[in-house]
């Protein structure tokens, strides 16, 4: 049985400014994990260099073109960050089917001079806040060996056995449905 679930399933003009931005950034990934420092004053050219090493001659049919990359937040140096942890880089890619390689590829662990990294998509803030509501169910779901996987922009799909089934509930009411049958 396959469920989906919707936080927001009413389509409606309230979304519109929040599902064009994350249109605009649908060529950004975020790269998490990279020490402080090793980027100096080319970013383009580290991660073109990060890219290469991590995913050797496989790296697309071509090097992809990267336009923009750059830390969110602001260093040491200007007062920010102060507790340790490198802040997210943001890398913006000329086509999105770069940018789905790479996502594609980085779905094993990757380790670069001894630093765990993550690549994520990146998302606005308020959908970021919709789709970290599934934590808990996520969680849930995870422990009981349950396959799921979140959809774009804020649905969950569960499987369950292989039966087709699909269904829309708000965020509320899958958490206490899904506590419950989980739970039994």
């Amino acid at each position: 049985m396959i469920t989906e679930i919707a936080v927001n399933s009413g389509r409606s003009t309230e979304g519109q400014p929040d599902d064009l931005e994350n249109r605009s950034r649908r060529c950004n990934l975020r790269i998490v994990g990279i020490p402080e420092g090793l980027e100096s004053t080319d970013p383009i050219g580290f991660v073109t260099g990060l890219l290469t090493e991590l995913f050797g001659c496989s790296l697309c049919q071509s090097q992809p073109i990267i336009e923009r990359a750059h830390r969110l937040c602001r260093s040491t140096i200007a007062g920010g960050n102060t507790g340790g942890k490198p802040r997210v880089m943001i890398v913006l890619f000329h086509s999105f089917q770069d940018k789905e390689w790479v996502m594609r590829k980085s779905r094993d662990e990757l380790v670069y001079k001894g630093n765990r990294l993550g690549f994520f998509p990146d998302y606005s803030t308020e959908l970021s806040r919709r789709r970290a509501a599934f934590q808990p169910v996520k969680a849930i779901l995870f422990q009981r060996g349950v396959r799921f996987t979140l959809l774009y922009p804020a649905r969950l799909r569960v499987m369950v056995n292989v039966m087709p089934c699909s269904a829309l509930m708000n965020r509320h009411t899958v958490s206490v449905g899904l506590s419950v049958t989980l739970l039994n």
